[in-house]
């Protein structure tokens, strides 16, 4: 067995090496400042405060307009600042109760980071990357300590910080269930009955809660209470895709048979069919046209034939979008599950997962408590992001890569304390 300690002693334990990392982190900042904000295609959106933007971005910027004007270099700053210390705080939480080394703390803190420097920039654009990334290691963090703890502060914060990312990119409404779920977990284990409906009552409450900001916000910018309508033109796109030509005599309502015969017509106009995949692989071909399906397809056919109501056209492609769904369900289904997997890192990936799932189950069961409730929760908060994910767009690492990073990051802790150090069972 590899000895791990080696690498401690002739490398990590110096103290040269620990200023040398921080140098490192410190001129990636710096660099990361020298590019100076980069305005993205959706940065407008947030600038502008469009209706069609969640709250939480556009009014962090005009907190930071209010203080700043328009000096955005601060902004790069305080958001690159931001991850560090969130990364910074998730890893100490981590190393509290599983003790890993200097090293592995360095090698999965560059991990982390990474979407700052390489490919994402998160640090740099103006969009809500750079607020969910810190803000979701935070509620990790206080989720992990609640899970050790079972105590109700850690469980609050954690829901705060989850209440920031909904209302700053609805996406992670994936956390809701999830905590849900932990909260029951927790009753199931100590057997606490006022406590479980006391926490169930504070997360209904605090939900219900973000709906009435989001809602307030709509009418604060657009006169009306409810949300901006957009599922339905995501929803329908994989429907779409996957739909066939005999579909229109599913649709009863004229407006709905109009716009899937334009939008079918486009579809193979455009080659933007399943039918055109030749030997491409079916998942690509489909994230390659997605945009062309949402906004140059559906989008126009649904202008030109549903109803000029934005909030009644949504609920008219949400039902188009079912309809295509429960008439191709197999197909449907099979690009969803497959898209899943695929996001895991293939079936080879996704094997190795469960494979490594199982060997932490059976490893010393009463000994890895923590270990295990904290790998579940990654894991689980990972799934439901890429299911919920899935039913709208492609999974592309922009919206993966929260759920991702710190999932692979303790894989990766939990095999060097099981097979390299043995300092696991300690821990717990």
């Amino acid at each position: 067995m590899l000895d791990y300690r080696m690498f401690e002693n002739s490398f990590t334990s110096q103290r040269n090496t620990k200023i040398f990392f921080y140098g490192f982190i410190a001129l990636i900042s710096l660099y990361l400042l020298t590019k100076g904000a980069v305005i993205a295609p959706d940065s407008h959106g947030y600038l502008a405060m469009s209706s069609y933007r969640s709250l939480g971005y556009p009014l962090f910027l005009k907190a930071y307009q209010f203080f700043f004007q328009d000096a955005y270099g601060v902004l790069v700053a305080v958001q690159v600042g931001l991850g560090v210390l969130a990364i910074d705080h998730f890893l100490r939480t981590l190393n509290r109760h599983f003790f890993f080394s200097s090293f592995l703390y360095m090698m999965i803190f560059l991990f982390l980071f990474s979407p700052y420097f390489l490919i994402h920039g998160i640090g740099n654009q103006i969009l809500t990357e750079a607020l969910c990334y810190p803000l979701f290691f935070m509620t990790l963090s206080f989720l992990i300590k609640f899970l050790r703890s079972n105590e109700i502060q850690s469980l609050l914060i954690a829901i705060g910080f989850a209440l920031l990312l909904t209302l700053t990119r609805s996406q992670f409404i994936f956390l809701w269930p999830g905590f849900f779920i932990l909260v029951t977990y927790l009753f199931y284990k100590n057997g606490s009955l006022v406590s479980f409906l006391g926490r169930t009552l504070i997360l209904v409450s605090v939900i219900l809660s973000g709906q009435m900001m989001e809602r307030t916000y709509s009418y604060i910018l657009t006169g009306s209470f409810k949300v901006v309508p957009f599922v339905g033109y995501q929803a329908v796109v994989l429907p779409l895709y996957l739909s066939k030509e005999k579909d229109a005599d599913l649709f009863e309502s004229p407006q709905e048979k109009a716009f899937f015969k334009d939008a079918y017509e486009n579809l193979q106009e455009k080659r933007a069919h399943i039918n055109y995949i030749n030997d491409m692989n079916p998942l690509f071909h489909y994230d390659g046209l997605y945009n062309t399906i949402c906004h140059q397809i559906s989008g126009r056919a649904a202008l030109k034939h549903l109803t000029s109501n934005p909030y009644v056209r949504d609920g008219q492609l949400i039902s188009i979008s079912l309809t295509l769904i429960k008439n191709n369900f197999s197909s449907y289904l099979t690009h969803y599950v497959k898209t899943i997997i695929n996001s895991l890192g293939g079936y080879w990936s996704f094997f190795v997962l469960m494979v490594f799932s199982f060997f932490v189950f059976m490893r010393n069961i009463s000994q890895l408590s923590l270990a295990k409730e904290t790998f579940l929760m990654l894991f689980m908060f990972h799934v439901g992001n890429l299911m919920l994910v899935a039913f709208f767009e492609p999974l592309i690492s922009r919206y993966t890569l929260y759920t991702a990073t710190p999932l692979w990051s303790f894989v990766l802790i939990l095999l060097c304390s099981l097979f390299v150090t043995n300092k696991l069972e300690k821990a717990l």
